[in-house]
């Protein structure tokens, strides 16, 4: 097992984390909200699963939450996540899910399993 502490949205990045088998991700590519920074984590994560190999997204669904810990997000649907993966990934499954908050309020997500075909 291999820790790497860098920027996943670095395209450099791939480089040093090498082949996965499974890349998963809960709550981390909504935080990327410029679109360098998502193209970045997509680089790595096409650069990174190997053929065979599966990546969990869950995210903020397109009526999920605009902000979490005072901070901006981006949200999205199973399309946009399939656009996202690109090429070489086919979308397994998808679904909604409302996570809710120990104080209640509920938080929609999008969750995708993508395999690496090619």
């Amino acid at each position: 097992m291999k820790f790497v502490v860098a920027d996943v949205a670095d395209p450099a990045l791939a480089s040093e984390i090498g082949e996965v088998a499974l890349w998963h991700d809960r709550a981390v590519l909504h935080f990327l909200t410029e679109e360098s920074q998502w193209r970045g984590y997509a680089e790595n994560l096409r650069k990174a699963v190997r053929v065979g190999g599966h990546a969990i997204l869950a995210t903020f669904a397109l009526d999920g939450a605009e902000m979490c810990n005072g901070l901006p997000v981006r949200r999205y649907g199973a399309e946009m996540l399939t656009e996202l993966v690109g090429e070489g990934f086919e979308l397994v499954r998808s679904m909604d899910y409302t996570y809710h908050q120990p104080w209640g309020d509920p938080r929609p997500y999008v969750y995708a399993l993508f395999r690496r075909v090619g």
